[in-house]
């Protein structure tokens, strides 16, 4: 599984968050496939390709657990 670094100070505890990436992370990423997400002092996390910038230096994620939550916590 490709793996993506984070900055998580960045991102706070958005469940959805956009990230630059470095040239090495770029190489073969797509839409709607699952990366894994590392970073300082944070448990690595599954999050999954939503969209990447026409130039691929920026993606959008989106945690695959805290869907899977929202899903759960969501009023039927």
């Amino acid at each position: 599984m490709p793996e993506v670094f984070v900055d998580y100070n960045h991102i706070g505890h958005a469940s959805r968050f956009r990230t630059r990436l470095f040239r090495s992370e770029r190489a073969g990423l797509q839409v709607g496939e699952v990366v894994l997400a590392v970073g300082d002092a944070v448990e690595p996390r599954q999050a999954e390709v939503i969209e990447l910038t026409d130039d691929g230096r920026a993606a959008t994620f989106d945690f695959v657990c805290d869907r899977a939550v929202a899903h759960l916590l969501t009023p039927t």
